[in-house]
């Protein structure tokens, strides 16, 4: 759904997906198994194709999608 309501990939969702659960970057690098580089590259794509500009305006919009197709 993150990818129809804001063209984020797979691994660009996740990563948004589990900043809006809270997790630390180091959390999350644990969770995916990519580099430091590659998280933030994720994270940034996610900010740009989201229109957010902090961790929780992402987290708010990851949370506003519907769940559960």
């Amino acid at each position: 759904m993150l990818a129809l309501a804001y063209g984020l990939t797979w691994q660009e969702g996740t990563a948004a997906l589990h900043l809006a659960e809270g997790l630390s970057n180091a959390a999350i690098l644990r969770a995916m198994a990519v580099s430091e580089n590659t998280l933030r590259s994720h994270l940034r794509r996610a900010f740009e194709k989201s229109g957010a500009t902090n961790r929780p305006e992402v987290s708010h919009c990851v949370m506003a999608v519907p769940r559960g197709w």
